[in-house]
């Protein structure tokens, strides 16, 4: 009999040996996630110095995740003298270190090592019972443990232990909330509410017990009710058990960026509201459907891609459905004596400008479910993987999915032929893994996508109101025109909405413009430039701008999602706007979204300047101090620093408009700093110049754009991030 059904065994008749009606009332014991200190556990006439050490080591090595030196120093403090503490850490280790395995998980083998620490964490816990029978923490452990294995007859053990700690303490740590686990897992969906509701009573908006109603709808197939529940819970999120549980299918989505930007972020909720609201595909709706379809997919996936070796979690072909979705076709085979049951998934739909369609393989491997292929012959068993007939007909099975992929193979006539092709197949293939999103999701399936390139800055507007502008960019030697006599024209839908990170709509508007060029104008290197101006109260919050471009005759749409943060500019102290960098500034007397203090101001989008082409930058300066006189006087300094500047960094030059080029004498300096002095009488002044590029090496830079005021001494600044590149 398997190891786990002894530890089964043993729970039950331990069980049958306790008092299951608690006539004590035990103190409620220390919510620590380490056993508590064993110096003050242990009897005086049973002190070992040695032993305390060792449970002491052990507990500060668990609190930092340090599980292998913890289970170390726990094993030795029992080989001097068995106690609860002692299995009680052990118990803690092992879970613990099974729930890390947990949340990286993306082979079988991890979810087999998952249940190896299950295991001897029960076994652990179990022991340490045996010492304290009537210990509350040890059957919450032991309960969240059973939980953790994911089984019927583990989850109605659970259920026991959690009843009887309830019973004792109804607000036991997150008692509750796992006696709900166990019973949505049993299908007792309306029980599974009720503990969650009451605990809810008790610990008002709990992000554990609130993510828990989100898993139940999703369960109960409401996908709306769980999209309001997850957003709910990621409100007050700061528990790192809570944090783990969410992330742990949100993570497949996430790219490098966001994964480091998730690991930096203090308050992670935030960041996973920012995250998901850049993914609604349509903010006019009061739903998110990209997170409604990620619902629905996590649930497919949990139910048709697992085993019941992974013990509850989908394997490759799961997180490759949650990634994309459905295949447009697959094939599969259920294996023979030459290779493992294997699949092949390919879409055939573009994906941004990766138009060669995605294919994935799959081969289930000794029973441990379906992991991702880097190479289709390792579907065979470890010898045929170099049999040539094995290699080629599996490419033979799959030639109707797609002619490049797998039907060129397929069709190679001799062996030399038949391994080139399988090295271009290979290349695709990497070339493919390197250009695909981490995830897709398509929404409108009549259009197809219009990538578009977003930049922003925020000065101060009338009335006491913000005004933020919002810049985008979209290249037109890919879109379809009308012509017309000598004229080509198209139109264009602009539709632009703000939303704060609760959802609520703050501001919305939308326009419809016609693009037109001479007939003869070649477009292939053009770009159109966009600028969207809001006015509008500082909210005292951050919020998400969404911009969608159509054009119907071209059948492209484009979505994009900008951070805009909250500014402020109604204070009598000295402020400064944003910076705004610009291809072009001209004067004018026509008023249009670009014009601003009689200047026509072209902006720049995106982060990546052209070192080979001059920039302009735009700013403004607020409440400037005037003298008796009526005079102001100001200093302006310009500080350029590379970010890990290297020693050929070249001369860098400042070009003021229309003025004579400072500072042109050839630097070698990491950073530059340029003084300008100014004379005002107005208390709001503007200002702008041009950078020259050409003598700046490439890398990332800061500008620092700092105004000194001259009359009462006060300062203030402003910041922009570049990359300086080549087309």
């Amino acid at each position: 009999m398997k190891k786990i059904y002894t530890l089964i065994t043993l729970i039950i008749f331990l069980l049958i040996c306790i008092n299951y009606s608690f006539g004590f009332q035990e103190k409620t014991p220390n919510t620590q996630t380490i056993p508590p200190d064993t110096a003050q556990a242990l009897d005086a006439d049973e002190e070992d110095y040695v032993f305390i050490d060792l449970v002491k080591e052990g507990n500060l090595f668990l609190q930092h995740k340090l599980y292998d030196d913890a289970i170390k120093k726990y094993e030795e403090a029992n080989k001097i003298k068995e106690s609860s503490n002692a299995y009680k850490g052990l118990g803690l280790a092992y879970i613990q270190k099974a729930n890390e395995f947990g949340r990286a998980l993306t082979t079988p083998y991890r979810a087999l090592k998952k249940i190896d620490n299950f295991e001897s964490s029960v076994n652990n816990f179990l022991k340490a019972l045996s010492f304290e029978p009537n210990s509350l923490e040890i059957r919450y452990y032991l309960a969240d443990a059973f939980v953790f294995r994911n089984n019927e007859e583990t989850y109605q053990l659970a259920e026991t232990l959690l009843k009887q700690v309830i019973n004792t303490d109804r607000s036991y740590k997150n008692a509750l909330v796992l006696l709900s686990i166990v019973y949505r897992n049993l299908g007792r969906y309306e029980e599974s509410r009720l503990a969650l509701n009451e605990y809810l009573r008790i610990k008002e908006a709990d992000p554990k017990a609130l993510y828990q109603l989100t898993v139940l709808a999703i369960d109960e197939d409401n996908l709306r009710e769980a999209e309001k529940y997850f957003i709910m819970s990621l409100d007050n999120l700061t528990d790192e058990e809570a944090i783990s549980n969410i992330v742990e299918d949100l993570e497949i989505l996430f790219s490098e960026k966001d994964n480091a930007e998730f690991e930096r972020a203090q308050h992670k909720g935030k960041f996973l509201k920012k995250f998901w609201m850049e993914k609604d595909p349509d903010p006019e709706t009061k739903v998110n459907e990209r997170l409604i379809e990620h619902f629905r997919r996590i649930k497919f996936a949990k139910k048709h891609f697992t085993t019941s070796s992974l013990h509850g979690r989908y394997d490759d072909r799961g997180r490759t459905y949650i990634k994309y979705g459905p295949p447009d076709n697959k094939y599969a085979s259920g294996g023979d004596l030459n290779v493992y049951s294997n699949e092949s998934w390919i879409y055939y739909w573009q994906i941004g400008e990766y138009d060669e369609g995605m294919y994935f393989d799959f081969a289930n491997k000794g029973g441990k479910g379906f992991v991702l292929l880097g190479d289709l012959r390792e579907a065979a068993y470890g010898e045929k993987m170099m049999d040539m007939d094995v290699y080629r007909s599996l490419f033979s099975e799959r030639a109707y999915l797609d002619e490049k992929h797998y039907g060129r193979v397929a069709r190679s006539r001799d062996d030399i032929w038949f391994m080139n092709e399988i090295i271009d197949h290979r290349d695709r293939k990497e070339d493919m893994y390197a250009n695909i999103p981490e995830e897709a999701f398509l929404f409108y399936m009549d259009a197809r996508p219009l990538n578009i390139m977003t930049s922003s800055a925020s000065f101060r507007g009338k009335d006491g109101k913000t005004r933020h502008e919002l810049y985008y960019s979209f290249e037109l030697k890919n879109l379809k025109f009308k012509e017309t006599d000598n004229v080509k024209s198209s139109q264009f839908d602009e539709f632009i909405i703000l939303k704060n990170l609760d959802h609520e709509r703050i501001y919305q508007d939308s326009r419809s413009f016609n693009l037109e060029y001479n007939k003869s104008k070649n477009l292939k290197n053009d770009s159109y430039i966009g600028q969207v101006n809001i006015e509008i109260p500082s909210m005292k919050e951050d919020f998400i701008g969404y911009l969608r471009i159509k054009s119907s005759e071209s059948e492209r749409l484009g979505l994009a999602y900008h951070e805009l943060l909250d500014k402020s500019f109604t204070g009598s102290y000295l402020m400064m706007s944003d910076i705004e960098f610009s291809y072009d500034i001209k004067p004018t007397d026509e008023e249009d979204e670009y014009t601003k203090n009689g200047l026509r101001i072209i902006p720049h989008t995106g982060a990546i300047l052209n070192k080979d082409e001059d920039v302009f930058i735009y700013f403004e300066v607020y409440n400037l101090s005037l003298d008796s006189d009526g005079d102001g006087r100001y200093t302006i300094e310009y500080i350029v620093q590379k970010r890990n500047p290297n020693d050929e960094e070249k001369e860098k030059y400042f070009n003021d408009l229309g003025k004579e080029v400072v500072n042109k004498s050839a630097r070698k300096e990491e950073s530059i700093t340029i003084t300008r002095t100014e004379i005002t009488r107005q208390r709001d002044n503007f200002n702008w110049l041009t950078i020259e590029m050409k003598g700046l090496s490439e890398g990332l830079y800061d500008l620092t754009i700092k105004i000194t005021d001259l009359v009462y001494q006060e300062s203030t600044s402003s910041e922009y991030s570049f990359v300086l590149g080549r087309k």
